[in-house]
């Protein structure tokens, strides 16, 4: 997955582990984040295979991920189908005031009961 600022610039990650060229900060507590993955389930309404959520109406999946940051639970704001691309799902997410912090917090998504891989971003 990859996690990005709600501005759509920056990636949340620590700046020196990133590749040239590769807009990136650490998060702060309470702020909010996307973050991209691949197969969170049905979402509606359905827009067929090998095509993008649209922007109106939004494409929601059926079952809201859970977000842990951290070790906290995150607010989820938004789950859908993304518009940048086929197959890709975007969550609106704060970052818990009780997460930890560093340059390799652990993030995971639980959709439907079906844990996702382990992913990291950085956080003040």
């Amino acid at each position: 997955g990859m996690i990005r600022f709600a501005d759509g610039g920056a990636l949340a990650a620590d700046p020196g582990r990133t590749g040239e060229g590769v807009a990136a900060r650490r998060a702060r507590k309470g702020e909010r984040v996307y973050i991209y993955g691949t197969g969170w389930g049905p979402f509606t309404p359905n827009v067929g295979t090998g095509v993008p959520g649209p922007a109106n109406p939004m494409s929601r999946t059926t079952n809201v991920p859970v977000v842990t940051i951290g070790g906290a639970r995150a607010e989820v704001a938004l789950s859908i189908l993304a518009g940048e691309g086929a197959g890709w799902y975007v969550a609106s997410v704060l970052v818990p005031e009780g997460s930890a912090s560093g340059a390799e917090v652990p993030v995971q998504v639980s959709v439907g009961g079906v844990d996702s891989n382990v992913v990291t971003m950085a956080i003040e």
